[in-house]
């Protein structure tokens, strides 16, 4: 079977769509349910103790970065070539179009430097006894 148009860019390249580098055991996997739920929960932050100094899951310590990929969008390269599947093999559905969008946040680890007056207090006694010592 010969792969569409819009999907030769997948093929003999580094970005044929499952990249070989997803083997968590010694056997290959096809599971791409299971890795893209993996790839866009992050889920191995939450299996390794590895951190940074501020506490992060360090990127070089990714499957990502070890494989290369971490700035492809590899699950959604997978959705178009599934799509492209599908409609090879006669899908007649209509595909949503999803545009691009940024949501920006900041995260903020401590809203307010005090939370009470007692609060304060400590932190000016903490200094006077850091500043004598």
């Amino acid at each position: 079977m010969e792969l569409p148009e819009s999907l030769s860019r997948f093929s003999g390249s580094e970005n044929c769509c499952p990249p070989p580098a997803f083997h968590f055991t010694n056997e290959p996997t096809s599971d791409f349910f299971f890795i893209a739920f993996f790839l866009l929960t992050r889920l191995e932050e939450t299996w390794s103790s590895e951190r940074d100094a501020h506490g992060r899951f360090p990127a070089v310590q990714s499957l990502a970065w070890k494989q290369g990929f971490l700035h492809r969008p590899v699950v959604n390269e997978w959705a178009d070539w599934l799509w492209e599947a599908l409609v090879r093999l006669g899908w007649r559905g209509e595909r949503k179009q999803r545009p691009f969008q940024i949501s920006i946040s900041c995260d903020v680890d401590h809203p307010r430097l005090w939370w009470s007056n007692a609060d304060w207090a400590k932190t000016i006694a903490g200094a006077i006894l850091n500043v004598a010592t």
